[in-house]
């Protein structure tokens, strides 16, 4: 497939990029105009962005006039990559006048060298398919299919006159062949050996350069190379957990400080490692506000720590009485936090009464907490399915904003002194929760 026909596939309408100036200069305004067509609104947004990272301010809008007619001037947009209305995606610089077009036809990839046509390559059906097909190839014939596939685009590159573009675009290049062909351990054959030529485009492997986070690619890069390191250390998933903050250290400092963000304004949990992330994003960080968010985090994280005694709450029982978990004093707990309209909780209500039965002459004790204040379909809940285990109702006491416990089912582990073993205990299904038991108990 042409870079033609695959950008005419992604994008409906036709933006033809005329750039009145591309020269590099020191004014901070990049000025966009033109015409766009029938689009209620013209809209920028970072190409390095995701719907779960939460950067401060992903959107730039402009007006459109009834004509289609957009006229924007700003002097907020950082260096980088954009797709326009989630369609075209060009690369913009702070000095840059551009001018639209539209024709009503897919877009014309050849004649705007701006357009990050390796973004598409990186990311259509033919890599896709490419990868799948890695297990039908050995090592060799998938790195020269992958050679092949990027030499057209490196040798349109050459040619264009904007430096800084270009360095950054070979770059790019230089580096999806790396990890790409690195990947091929993750997609490939199974049973494949790293070999000589494995090992030294390991080597290669470097997030060093000052262009590298506005790269569009550049999360998936990381995922990948997250997933080798996990592979080649023989980590776990819980291990391999352990293993991100060290990660976050890639040697340039405005690449570590975007990673840093991106990972823990993600965070979904309150746990140690969330504790561990956040106080290495701390010493990364330099914004105010990003700053200000960790800072937070790490205030609310405290109450989920190995160690901490668990919350003095109240909850309410099946007879109506009010307790609190010192009840269960002298005994391990393991705490099942559910809802009422939770398949998921309920689905785990049988994997939760086996491992009750395999404990039932140790000293551990399993607690059931549905989470809200309606008590009629709790016991129909408790009452239908058989839940034989000491149900509470929180009440909305506010215990799942203690821990953040943002999805359930979510389980935790006490100590037999009430103290937090684990705020994000394995779920009753894993082979990893027995183990724990085991050790314990």
């Amino acid at each position: 497939m042409k870079f033609k026909e695959c950008s005419a596939l992604l994008i409906g309408f036709l933006v033809t990029l005329v750039y009145v100036s591309t020269a590099f200069c020191q004014s901070k305004t990049i000025k966009i105009s033109g015409n766009i067509g029938k689009q209620a609104n013209f809209m920028l947004l970072d190409a390095s962005w995701d719907s779960w990272s939460r950067k401060m301010t992903p959107y730039i809008f402009g007006n459109v006039d009834k004509a289609g007619n957009v006229n924007l001037t700003s002097d907020s947009i950082a260096e980088g990559y954009y797709t326009i209305n989630s369609a075209a995606m060009v690369y913009l610089r702070p000095g840059m006048e551009v001018v639209l077009n539209n024709k009503g036809q897919g877009i014309s990839c050849e004649s705007h060298p701006y357009f990050n046509r390796l973004y598409s390559i990186y990311n259509n059906n033919i890599l896709k398919n490419f990868a799948n097909r890695a297990s039908e190839m050995n090592f060799d014939e998938y790195c020269q299919q992958v050679d092949k596939h990027f030499a057209t685009y490196k040798s349109s590159i050459n040619v264009i006159p904007d430096q800084r573009f270009r360095q950054i675009e070979t770059y790019n290049i230089n580096m999806s062949k790396v990890m790409l062909k690195l990947k091929y351990r993750i997609t490939g054959k199974k049973d494949f050996i790293p070999n000589a030529e494995y090992k030294a485009l390991l080597k290669k492997v470097s997030f060093d350069k000052d262009f590298y986070s506005i790269l569009p690619q550049w999360r998936v890069w990381l995922t990948d190379y997250f997933k080798i390191q996990q592979l080649d250390k023989g980590l776990s998933e819980n291990e391999a957990r352990e293993l991100k903050p060290q990660l976050i250290a890639i040697n340039n400092k405005k690449n570590k400080r975007i990673w840093a963000w991106e990972k823990i304004s993600s965070e979904a949990f309150y746990d140690d490692i969330t504790y561990k992330n956040a106080l290495v994003a701390h010493k990364i960080l330099k914004d105010k506000a990003q700053l200000q968010f960790v800072n937070t985090l790490i205030t609310n994280v405290k109450p989920a720590l190995k160690g901490t005694k668990f919350c003095d709450l109240k909850f309410e029982t099946e007879q109506g009485e009010s307790i609190d978990f010192s009840e269960f004093k002298g005994k391990t707990v393991y705490i099942d936090f559910l809802g009422v309209y939770c398949p998921a909780c309920i689905a785990q209500l049988p994997n939760l009464s086996k491992v009750k039965k395999k404990y039932s002459d140790k000293d551990i004790v399993f607690v059931s907490v549905c989470l809200g204040d309606d008590k009629a379909k709790w016991k129909k809940l408790i009452e239908k399915h058989q839940i034989d285990c000491v149900n509470l109702l929180s009440n909305n006491n506010g215990v799942s904003g203690i821990y953040s416990i943002s999805y359930i089912p979510h389980f935790m582990l006490l100590d037999a002194y009430g103290r937090l073993i684990t705020a994000k205990a394995p779920r009753p299904n894993e082979k990893a929760l027995t183990e724990l038991l085991d050790k314990i108990l």
